[in-house]
């Protein structure tokens, strides 16, 4: 039996982890112009369902904005790259934010704001600086946000993305997160499956692996993240999806 197949049809034995961005949605060339459309979130339900609740969203997007865009299609989220976490039963644990993001923050406008290419998203939590407009700046924006995490005493990590890098507050990061929820009901006693596409990806890669789960990579070769499996892109993730949701085969996953 092919790995996909077995994953959906023993729904007792596993967990489905999904980020988003690049893996369950496509990059868009502005983080608010993601599109998640109604057959997605039914697809999530209705695979949530499948497999008991043992489902949830793994991002470094805010909770607020998941929950904008998702419903309640999704019960269990690890948000902010786990510094927010809802669980399946909907208890919500937040970190608190060091002192020195408010300082970077204003270093970061300070430094970049100017250049129109620039998108800072301000996510609580982490700051995110999109650069995908102004390539050209890419090694500016990485010294400053290496710099700024060196300054804030360890309490700040600069986490670099696809066209992306983020200063994030020090304390948990997808791993921790998938970890978490693999200790609680109805996650507890199964082996998780992680589909990601990023490098702020590869810490749940590794967790899902030590638990004797399964790394899916999404357009990125599975020995260059460490992974076990691949697919090519997020039409192919929700290709998968789809046949989770219905128990097989739908026709769009090779």
């Amino acid at each position: 039996m092919h790995a996909f197949d077995e994953i959906i049809a023993r729904t007792d034995a596993f967990a489905l982890f999904f980020d988003i961005d690049g893996t369950l949605v496509d990059i868009a060339p502005r983080p608010d112009d993601v599109v998640v459309s109604d057959e997605l979130c039914r697809d999530l339900v209705r695979a949530r369902l499948r497999y008991d609740g043992a489902l949830a969203l793994l991002s470094g997007r805010s909770l607020a904005w998941i929950e904008t865009r998702f419903g309640d299609a999704v019960a269990a989220v690890g948000a902010l790259h786990g510094l927010e976490r809802r669980s399946a039963g909907g208890a919500c644990q937040h970190f608190p934010a060091p002192p020195a993001l408010a300082a970077a923050r204003q270093a970061i406008v300070t430094a970049l704001a100017a250049n129109p290419g620039i998108l800072i998203e301000d996510k609580g939590l982490s700051i995110a600086v999109h650069y995908r407009a102004a390539p050209e700046a890419a090694e500016a924006v990485k010294v400053l946000a290496e710099e700024l995490a060196h300054e804030s005493g360890g309490t700040l990590a600069a986490l670099p993305g696809k066209c992306v890098m983020e200063l994030r507050t020090v304390g948990a990061h997808k791993g921790s997160a998938l970890d978490a929820f693999m200790l609680e009901e109805p996650f507890l006693g199964r082996r998780p499956v992680f589909f990601g596409d990023d490098r702020t990806d590869e810490d749940a890669f590794a967790a899902a692996r030590a638990l004797n789960g399964i790394a899916v990579a999404v357009g990125r070769e599975p020995e260059e993240v460490g992974a076990d499996l691949y697919l090519d892109d997020p039409p192919a993730v929700r290709a998968f999806l789809a046949d989770a949701a219905a128990g097989g085969r739908q026709g769009g996953r090779a």
